[in-house]
């Protein structure tokens, strides 16, 4: 019973460490769409409140 738990947990931390590194993808694309400026901070920080 307790090994199968942990199992789930294992699987879960995978997962998301694949959402995350996902995430992150994402967020290196808008800050390559967005360089300049206060446009950069923006989009900075609306794609880090997306993301996680």
């Amino acid at each position: 019973m307790r090994s199968k738990h942990r199992q789930a947990n294992i699987v879960k931390k995978k997962e998301r460490s694949l959402l995350l590194s996902r995430g992150e993808e994402r967020f290196d694309a808008v800050k390559l769409q967005f360089r300049q400026g206060e446009d950069f901070m923006n989009c900075y920080g609306n794609a880090r409140a997306r993301v996680y």
